[in-house]
């Protein structure tokens, strides 16, 4: 019973090193200045942000032959999503925003990767830890933010008149100019 809690406090732990939070890589913003039928005006501001979450889990344990464990299963699973956030705002005069939730949106691709065995048989002679194959999660992670950096603002772009007919659908305004 002692040593299936050792196991469990240690997988917990393995399991919640791996855990990483989304890390910002690029951010840009658009405003427009709505007009409405009545001559109301408000400004409408749509940010865009690039995200990187990558996290990385190692399963498993060491062979321990005297322990019931005789062979070594360890193996590594990693996932690196990119993505970019598209959320939309009212901007009152006192420079508050207040959120459009149906206007959000994410753009995003994702890499996910495990390197070890996959059953009983492999485990007999071949396990992976994740300190092994750690260049090559970096080099993803590297790869996969070079990749968002580099289509960004093509994302952005290609985007535009999506969000300009989305934003006059919602609103219904007499005019939607850029500010």
């Amino acid at each position: 019973m002692k040593a299936l809690r050792l196991f469990a406090a240690a997988a917990l732990v393995i399991t919640f090193a791996g855990l990483a939070q989304a890390q910002a890589i690029s951010e840009k913003s658009k405003s427009f200045l709505v007009t409405y039928p009545d001559g109301s005006k408000e400004t409408v501001l749509v940010k865009y942000q690039g995200f990187v979450d990558a996290s990385q889990q190692q399963q498993g344990s060491a062979s321990k032959p005297f322990e019931g464990h005789p062979i070594d299963d360890r193996h590594c699973t990693w996932s690196i999503k990119t993505y970019v956030l598209r959320s939309v705002y009212f901007v009152s005069k006192s420079g508050q925003q207040g959120q459009i939730g149906s206007m959000t949106h994410t753009f995003d691709d994702r890499i996910d990767n495990s390197r070890g065995p996959s059953n009983i048989i492999q485990a007999t002679g071949y396990h992976v830890t994740c300190g092994q194959v750690q260049n090559q999660i970096d080099a993803q992670e590297t790869a996969a933010k070079s990749k968002l950096e580099a289509g960004f603002d093509q994302i952005v772009d290609s985007d535009s008149a999506t969000v300009e007919k989305d934003l006059k659908d919602l609103l219904h305004p007499v005019s939607l100019d850029p500010n």
